[in-house]
């Protein structure tokens, strides 16, 4: 199961601006999709759309997964650390 988060930090300044976050509170993504050039683009079921463009000096989102899988948009490109495994007991 993918859980989507958001967080808006320092960047709320007015209610719309979390109005337009609430309309995709407990929403199924249908699609993700980080772009090489840093961008993210959320797709839901049910007919909203998340756009994120990069930032050319902060991180403009982060994607965490399973067994530490990150993928994080540094200033115009992707990071990504795969999953780290554990040696067998």
């Amino acid at each position: 199961m993918l859980e989507f988060r958001i967080y808006l930090g320092d960047q709320i300044r007015s209610l719309e601006r979390v109005g337009r976050a609430v309309v995709m509170y407990r929403k199924v993504v249908g699609k993700a999709v980080a772009n090489q050039d840093g961008s993210l683009e959320v797709l839901f079921r049910d007919g909203p759309e998340l756009r994120v463009p990069p930032h050319p000096k902060y991180e403009a989102w982060e994607f965490n997964g399973p067994m530490g899988m990150m993928i994080v948009s540094l200033g115009g490109r992707l990071a990504i650390w795969g999953p780290q495994t554990r040696p067998d007991s």
